[in-house]
């Protein structure tokens, strides 16, 4: 019975190390900046294939020179797919923003369009995508307060289909 607890004990210290101890994956600067660029760090979080988590990807993006100029680099590289098996995408492949911005009081706004947000999911993904886009937007720019999710220009009282 002790030999058990102790397997127990360390099987369950060995989760909880490996799960905390993970570093997130960096990716190498875009091949698009110019020579001379000054890259930052930006912490992308994407829905996790199952359970509730967030997978975290920290992407190489230029240095923005406001924080407007910050929440629109860290909601395009949200557009982009994942790099980690282990994560989902937060938005369709191919689809942009149809506008990004951040109030003088500290509110952003992500404007989307309806096709990015009228697809066939579970509450449990509407969950994740809402803390994915929510963590990776306050992390980024520390200056907004709060995140308005606007689909077509108008806030909605769901996401996508529920």
């Amino acid at each position: 019975m002790i030999v058990l607890a102790w397997i127990l004990l360390l099987g369950g210290g060995g989760l909880v190390a490996v799960r905390f101890l993970r570093r997130p994956a960096a990716l190498p600067a875009p091949a698009a900046l110019p020579p001379g660029v000054e890259a930052v760090a930006v912490s992308c979080f994407y829905p996790a294939r199952t359970g509730l988590d967030l997978v975290e990807e920290v992407r190489q993006c230029p240095r923005a020179a406001s924080p407007q100029d910050r929440l629109r680099g860290v909601v395009d590289e949200l557009h982009r797919p994942p790099v980690s098996p282990a994560a989902l995408p937060l938005f369709p492949a191919g689809s942009a923003p149809r506008a990004v911005f951040l109030s003088a009081e500290g509110m952003a706004c992500v404007d989307e369009p309806a096709a990015a947000m009228d697809r066939a999911t579970g509450p449990r993904d509407e969950v994740l995508l809402v803390r994915a886009l929510a963590r990776s937007v306050l992390r980024a720019c520390p200056e907004a307060r709060s995140l308005v999710i606007l689909v077509d220009g108008s806030p909605r009282p769901r996401l996508a289909l529920h």
